[in-house]
């Protein structure tokens, strides 16, 4: 007569440890995808310098940033307060601008003069870049000191201001936006793998793992607004739309902060990972 198996016998109910293949022991040890993805991301955080909560504290920010912007929306003066020109966001773009600059600019010339020319410059253009959007971004100093600007740029800049971005530039602008935003989403994912050896070009080239989310959002914002322009098919939340790019900005900007903030503590922190590299 049929029974049911015993506990501890072998049978499909009563399988012990010791009873297993090793080839069933291997697929019991296999980690999922969400394990292997937090031992990804673990791993590349260490390598860039930063603790577990630090890195997760890091991934978490815009998002939880953005939930809160969002939740502003209801509140018209309170959004608009965040968002209007020389305020809280715009403020805090050109600080993170500036900082990143300082350092990226430290890590270039300290680059140079240990005869690591190439690399050095590199950062050096990386500091160039991040200096000049800073100055876009308060219309050199327009939006501060209130002084005349051109009067080419002013007629062909939709807010009057002496810039690029927001006149003769505009197109390139909102497009290169989408390209470097892409490039923090998508290549981190993409060179995923083992950690070691990790050269000073892949540090130059690949942004940590941990800012994935971060550049995330601001792809996800302009390629939306890009391709479905939001603002004229829902015009009763057009000014929210329209103004909720000041935090997708903000949140990129904030991710080149974190990058430039990492590069110099590696560089003069932790310079002993980067001996041997190859530039």
């Amino acid at each position: 007569r049929w029974r049911y198996p015993e506990r501890g016998r072998k049978g499909r109910a009563g399988t012990k440890a010791r009873d297993l293949t090793p080839e069933s022991r291997d697929i019991r040890r296999t980690p999922t995808a969400i394990g292997r993805s937090a031992e990804a991301l673990e791993a590349d955080s260490r390598a860039w310098g930063m603790s577990t909560p630090v890195a997760v504290a890091v991934g978490a920010a815009p998002v939880a940033a953005g939930l809160l912007v969002i939740a502003t929306m209801r509140s018209v003066p309170l959004f608009d307060w965040l968002t209007r020109e020389n305020s809280l966001l715009e403020s805090s773009q050109f600080v993170a601008l500036v900082a990143a600059t300082l350092l990226l600019l430290s890590v270039g010339v300290h680059l140079i003069r240990r005869r690591r020319a190439a690399l050095g410059l590199a950062y050096l253009l990386l500091a160039l870049g991040a200096f000049f959007t800073a100055g876009e971004e308060i219309s050199w100093g327009q939006t501060i000191f209130a002084w005349e600007g051109s009067d080419w740029l002013a007629r062909s800049n939709y807010q009057a201001e002496t810039n690029l971005h927001t006149g003769v530039a505009h197109g390139p602008t909102v497009y290169g936006f989408i390209l470097i935003a892409a490039w923090g989403t998508l290549v981190p994912l993409v060179a995923r793998g083992p950690s070691e050896p990790r050269t000073a070009v892949r540090y130059l080239l690949v942004p940590p793992l941990v800012l994935v989310p971060t550049f995330f959002v601001s792809f996800a914002y302009r390629v939306v607004r890009t391709a479905l322009n939001p603002e004229e098919r829902l015009p009763r939340y057009a000014l929210q739309i329209v103004e909720f790019a000041e935090f997708a900005e903000s949140s990129l900007y904030f991710a080149v902060l974190v990058i430039a903030i990492l590069t110099w503590r590696l560089h003069f922190s932790g310079g002993a990972r980067f001996r041997g590299a190859h530039a």
